[in-house]
């Protein structure tokens, strides 16, 4: 009974080590954090209001809700492949019932290139991080 049992258990941290140490992988153990490419900016959300953030000519709308932080993230994921560089970035901010957009700021991100699971694990993405206040607009984060 105890030889079955750590036979079984030696299978087991066998089929761990293997499992672990893909291909793929260098021979190190990899997360499986997933990543996507995008430009994100933080901002104090109002409840009522529709956020608009393109970056390039790629753009996403947020509505905010009661229910929404109000310190929160307004993002647009970008389109592969794309690399480290710089990419034009337009924010608009428009009340519930508003014609036109109270907030409309435009500014420039810098792409930084993120491996989440660590150097040589994939997958490799590029972000850019901003932020917007009234008192300072929309600047990019250092």
């Amino acid at each position: 009974m105890k030889t079955t049992l750590w036979a079984g258990a030696g299978a087991l941290a066998a089929l761990i080590a293997v499992v672990g140490c893909g291909a793929g992988s260098g021979g190190r153990a990899c997360t499986d954090i997933g990543a996507a490419s995008e430009v994100s900016v933080r901002i104090e959300i109002v409840p009522g209001t529709v956020y608009r953030l393109c970056a390039g000519s790629t753009c996403a709308t947020r509505a905010a809700t009661e229910d929404s932080d109000n310190a929160a993230f307004v993002s647009v994921t970008l389109p592969d492949p794309v690399g480290a560089g710089t990419i034009p970035v337009r924010l608009t901010a428009t009340a519930r019932g508003a014609d036109r957009p109270s907030v409309d700021e435009r500014a420039t991100a810098t792409l930084h290139r993120f491996e989440p699971n660590g150097h040589g694990c994939g997958p490799v993405v590029y972000q850019g991080q901003l932020s917007y206040s009234p008192a300072t607009g929309l600047v990019a984060d250092r």
